[in-house]
């Protein structure tokens, strides 16, 4: 309490100001209501005089005569001591001030006086404050556990429907005439109730905002009109009818994107700062929703909103005729796109083809972005058609969209898989494997097909048995089916020590039989599992390299842990690898994170953060299967990396290849130049090595020198290789 009230009342401010003033100011001290001392500014030899302020503490206990608040008494040596009573709003004593001055001057007892009875207002003033303060605490706690209560309540929705609740929340919680919610981007725009009303207001606005110097300096202040002039010192459309209140949206940037708007009729009470508040909490609300439902790029909805409209359609499947119907939608080699054109075409080309399907999605149809060249379509009733006629329609306006390569148009294609939303399916895991089986069998007869599921048709049967992969990988996650296994890498200059190993997955099937990862990987990323499966590879590798670490054995050497593109595009999973490493202590700096050239170009910005952070914790960075794309060297400069792997299909051509060998050398120039260590993959004999040697590469990893075996092996060093190695 003592150190609130000298922070608060600037009690050193005030003794500055009187001797500025040149008043004789021998002591100044506080005292709180026990009349014990707090604070004082006097020499330790100066104290006041007991006698002083026992006769200023019967005075108070007497009942001094008059209002002030502010005692005198004379002292002997003709100077004056005065006593300032600070009390509360229930005139209960706080705090006690005693100056005392060398002089009896009445103009400086007189300032003195005055500084007293501003430190008295001070405190009372600032005591309502923390009064108003505690107020509004208590209003925002009030608001969010309503908030909270409607979430959980609301859970269940995502994309378009969870804002259009946000947006009746918002107008129930303020109790006003209308609120509406306009991203222009997202092609958003919802109102409640009255649209006639907010929809006057929009001409114009979001330019108005985005321009006005107060916003740009402070972006997350919410705009009060209650008055003609307000209005006009805002810049904004005429509301003659209308008290307005505006929050900008920014959905996780700096920029304003969007606003929230409310108004209640001129007759009715003015917006107060409170009201400010909790529509700036709400616009919070909507910011956060704008970020998990929707896709940043393109403003369409995500994987999570389309799983949510696809439940609302099984629901209503058994209703409506014709069914419901999902596409799955793949732009034709979009990675090539991206490589040969350059990620802003790659990003028009994504923009172009999330316009087209959101209106063709309409408001009653679902548009979403499901990462990289993939989007997904949900219409309802099926448009009248059937997901053939829809899919081949809808391949047809692709092919009409073009981007632009080298100055020349070129025309986009896609593959579609289709499903009609039958009764007889059971749930969205079981549409989105049926899509995705179609999407496939599309895929396998080449470019710019269409597939829609029957159950009849052979090859889609055939896909379907690829997709029962599904639910075997997600219980030998759930039930550790799943074994780590580790391969060396060796070092080929003297000048590099210390050992090296990659860390790989296998599956332990039912009988025993330790299943290569060409059999599960490639269906875990067709039904987005990889991150799960990375997931799990981290956490028990971790767990097993930290007993190892604590053994009396100790860990020796560097271990790779590989990571998909699509973890790079989970922002959640990649907070769970982050606590996990907050965890792990000095085993950081033996972990080395490798993810693929192409996956980390794919995800360019997203690669470029997650680098960042893990290098932050200490840990180490490798790019994979370098050279396997299109991408230029360029690429490097921009991602912080320890280690370059070059692709092996080069690699196991370079005794014998001059293009391959070529082909190394130059990536091996490169890395070395920008300071990486370089590894070259599926080194199989001698020869290769002897040409790696000649080149000057830094690390070999292949059969060469030893194939993937139990990780447990290799840390309680009972494996056979280290002989093999050395030999």
């Amino acid at each position: 309490m003592a150190n609130w009230v000298i922070d608060q009342l600037e009690v050193e401010n005030s003794v500055a100001l009187l001797r500025a003033a040149g008043v004789d100011l021998i002591d100044f001290r506080l005292l709180d209501d026990r009349w014990r001392p707090v604070w004082a500014d006097a020499p330790e030899d100066n104290e006041l005089s007991p006698e002083t302020i026992r006769r200023f503490r019967a005075r108070d206990q007497a009942g001094a005569e008059g209002s002030s608040e502010v005692l005198e008494e004379c002292l002997p040596n003709k100077g004056t001591a005065l006593c300032c009573r600070i009390r509360d709003e229930q005139d209960d004593l706080v705090f006690i001030a005693l100056l005392t001055l060398g002089n009896s001057k009445a103009d400086h007892i007189r300032l003195c006086h005055l500084v007293c009875e501003g430190l008295r207002r001070d405190f009372l003033l600032n005591a309502e404050l923390d009064s108003m303060a505690d107020d509004l605490a208590a209003r925002y706690d009030e608001l969010n556990m309503m908030f909270a209560a409607e979430m959980a309540r609301a859970s269940v929705s995502f994309g378009y429907e969870s804002l259009a609740q946000l947006v009746r929340h918002t107008g129930n919680a303020l109790d006003v005439a209308a609120c509406g919610l306009l991203v222009l981007r997202k092609r958003i725009q919802c109102f409640d109730p009255a649209e006639e009303e907010v929809e006057r207001i929009w001409p114009g606005l979001l330019d108005h905002l985005r321009l006005h110097a107060a916003l740009q300096k402070d972006p997350d202040t919410a705009v009060v009109v209650n008055s003609d002039a307000e209005q006009l010192a805002w810049s904004l459309p005429p509301s003659p009818d209308n008290k307005l209140m505006i929050a900008p949206l920014l959905a996780g940037g700096a920029r304003i994107i969007g606003v929230l708007l409310v108004l209640n009729k001129r007759d009715g009470g003015d917006f107060e700062n409170s009201d400010r508040n909790m529509l700036e909490v709400m616009a919070g609300r909507i910011d956060k929703a704008l970020q998990v439902n929707f896709d940043p790029l393109t403003g369409m909805e995500n994987a999570q909103s389309l799983e949510w409209a696809i439940r609302q359609a099984l629901d209503n499947a058994r209703q409506v005729e014709p069914a419901p119907v999902l596409l799955l939608v793949d732009i034709d080699r979009f990675n090539v796109i991206n490589d040969m054109s350059g990620r802003e075409v790659g990003d028009e080309v994504l923009v172009k083809a999330g316009r087209l399907l959101s209106d063709l999605a309409g408001p009653e149809g679902s548009a979403a972005r499901l990462g990289g060249g993939r989007f997904g379509l949900l219409l309802e009733n099926g448009a009248g058609q059937r997901a053939e006629v829809l899919g081949n329609t809808l391949r047809q306006l692709i092919t009409k969209l073009d981007y632009q390569w080298q100055g020349e148009a070129c025309a986009l294609s896609a593959c579609i898989g289709g499903v009609e939303l039958n009764p007889g399916i059971r749930d969205v895991s079981e549409v989105l494997s049926m899509a995705e089986t179609a999407l496939r069998a599309a895929k396998t007869k080449g470019v710019n097909r269409t597939e829609v599921y029957r159950e009849s048709n052979s090859v889609l049967t055939l896909r379907r048995g690829e997709a029962e992969w599904m639910g075997r990988i997600q219980r030998a996650i759930r039930d550790d089916h799943f074994r780590l296994y580790a391969q060396p890498i060796r070092s080929l200059k003297e000048d590099i020590q210390g050992s090296h190993h990659e860390i790989l997955v296998r599956l332990q099937a039912e009988d025993g039989q330790i299943l290569s990862p060409a059999t599960f990987i490639p269906p875990a990323e067709h039904f987005f599992l990889m991150p799960e499966l990375d997931w799990w590879v981290v956490q028990q590798s971790i767990r097993e390299l930290s007993a190892q670490q604590h053994s009396p054995g100790g860990l020796e050497g560097s271990f790779s842990i590989n990571l998909s593109g699509q973890t790079l595009n989970d922002p959640a999973l990649q907070q769970k690898i982050f606590r996990a490493l907050q965890q792990a202590g000095d085993l950081l700096g033996q972990l080395v994170f490798e993810v693929t050239e192409s996956a980390a170009i794919e995800s360019m910005d997203e690669a470029r953060l997650f680098m960042r952070r893990v290098r932050d914790f200490g840990c180490r960075f490798s790019l994979d299967d370098f050279g396997s794309g299109l991408s230029s060297f360029a690429y490097l400069q921009e991602m912080e990396l320890d280690y370059l792997k070059i692709d092996g299909s080069f690699v196991r051509r370079i005794h014998e290849d001059k293009v391959a060998a070529t082909m190394v050398a130059a990536i091996n120039r490169v890395g070395q130049v920008m300071g990486l260590r370089t590894i070259a993959e599926y080194v199989e004999n001698a020869e290769i090595v002897a040409r790696l040697n000649e080149i000057g590469v830094d690390y070999a990893q292949g059969y060469h020198f030893g194939r993937p075996i139990p990780l447990g092996e290799v840390l309680a060093g009972t494996n056979e290789l280290e002989t093999v190695i050395n030999a």
